[in-house]
């Protein structure tokens, strides 16, 4: 029983000192494209891990970069700041058939936000922070809001 009780201990341990969030991702999905866009980004379970994978597909074609532990820590402050109060007071109804999703978290639990297509024209939009975490996964991913719609 001592031994069980150590290695649930260790391992809680070990957890307890691990990323909370080791995954942030972007998906913009349009239902007259047969492709969608996604970015992924992931980092490892140990804190200060370097370096950060990112993943940018554009249909079918894909590109690996890397990214610093700073610059994972900068997404992660843009996507938990995202205020879901600001999100439900904004609903729009959008005609064009696109879906924007920025969707983070780690192997047992995540958090999802989806909105209708976000596009170039987006200056004044209601989900400012979601619009400012968008645009910071798609600069690391050196990808235009013009690219992908």
């Amino acid at each position: 029983m001592r031994k069980l009780l150590f290695f649930l201990f260790m391992n809680l341990s070990i957890y307890a000192q691990s990323d909370k969030i080791n995954y942030i991702e972007l998906i913009y999905e349009h239902s007259w494209q047969n492709f969608a866009t996604s970015v992924r980004i992931e980092s490892s379970f140990v804190n200060n891990a370097e370096p950060v994978k990112l993943r940018a597909c554009v249909g079918e074609k894909c590109r690996d970069t890397l990214l610093s532990r700073e610059s994972f820590d900068k997404l992660y402050n843009a996507v938990i700041n995202i205020e879901p109060k600001k999100m439900a007071e904004g609903f729009e109804i959008g005609g064009d058939g696109a879906v924007t999703t920025i969707k983070f978290g780690s192997l047992s639990n995540n958090i999802s936000y989806s909105i209708w297509g976000v596009d170039k024209d987006d200056a004044i939009f209601t989900f400012t922070d979601f619009l400012k975490a968008a645009q910071l996964i798609l600069e690391f991913a050196k990808l235009k809001i013009e690219e992908i719609n």
